[in-house]
């Protein structure tokens, strides 16, 4: 059984969901096998919450073990979340990375995904460092 670890390092133009002052990001990290007929859950974990920023910068580790001894079928799911305190959380974007198309080692891989598409500004974006220890 081997380790997925994932440095969240940050993004960039964060939808601003907030009707007063900005969007207080976070991230919501799931890991998952998809098998075609029964997914297997690897769980999830949760970055902190950036105040009233837009571009926030994390540099957070997070580890993910019980990683069976390949990473066929595995997909990370990053979902920006905007914190919304006292009711539901706004969503801001999500990406999916399929973890066996990316050719993840044990050297950390950069890794940028669009987390958000738009049409008269900037897409939001999220960068992250990948590697797996078996």
């Amino acid at each position: 059984m081997g380790i997925l670890k994932v440095r969240l390092i940050k993004s960039t133009n964060v939808v601003n969901k907030d009707l007063f002052g900005k969007s207080d990001p976070y991230v919501r990290l799931e890991l998952e096998q998809d098998n075609y007929l029964k997914d297997r859950d690897f769980g999830y974990q949760v970055s902190s919450v950036k105040r009233n920023d837009l571009h926030p910068v994390w540099n957070e580790d997070f580890a993910f073990s019980n990683i069976p001894g390949t990473l066929e079928n595995m997909v990370l799911t990053l979902k920006v979340l905007d914190k919304d305190f006292g009711k539901r959380d706004n969503k801001c974007g999500k990406c999916k990375i399929k973890l066996d198309k990316e050719g993840i080692s044990s050297l950390p891989k950069r890794i940028e995904k669009t987390t958000d598409r738009k049409l008269l500004r900037s897409n939001g974006k999220i960068v992250l460092d990948i590697s797996y220890h078996p």
